[in-house]
């Protein structure tokens, strides 16, 4: 086993919130509009200040929203965004440069964070757990071309 070249340094919760629903029948099913219905934002840049002869530095900020429609029988809304900082090797793996890989790695390491921070605070509700679907981030070139703004929102910036 060895080490991955790309190293989470250290993360902050920026915002977290899970709030059950009132309206929630536990007698009818619950549709599948997690996956559908989540909001994602995803803001990525490379802090050159930090950097070494062998590690690039990289913020990134991720947020999660989970507001369902009020027909939906969703069991819980969310909210919860976090910023991570990432250190990775100048010599990655074969084929990937380091925005990739930290585009697809950082990112489904931020999500797994907030997936399990959800799921811990869900399970104590009166619903029982959400866990949240596994997700792929192989297209987070698009996540961040569909953004509107080239700065992560207020809740979601920290001077690390």
């Amino acid at each position: 086993m060895k080490l991955s070249p790309l190293q989470l340094s250290f993360y902050q919760v920026m915002e977290l919130s899970v709030a059950y629903r009132s309206e929630h029948d536990p007698d009818k099913p619950e549709p599948d509009t997690i996956c559908h219905g989540m909001e994602t934002y995803l803001h990525m840049d490379r802090d050159q200040s930090h950097e070494s002869e062998k590690n690039s530095c990289w913020h990134v900020a991720l947020r999660l929203s989970f507001q369902p429609r009020d027909e939906d029988n969703s069991r819980y809304s969310f909210v919860a965004g976090l910023l991570g900082v990432f250190f990775c090797a100048n010599e990655t793996p074969t084929g990937l440069d380091a925005e990739t890989l930290v585009g697809v790695n950082g990112t489904s390491i931020l999500y797994g964070i907030a997936r399990d921070l959800i799921l811990t605070i869900s399970e104590k509700g009166p619903w029982g757990a959400l866990t949240l679907p596994t997700m792929s981030f192989t297209d987070f070139r698009t996540m961040l071309e569909n953004e509107d703004h080239s700065e992560p929102p207020p809740e979601l910036t920290s001077d690390p």
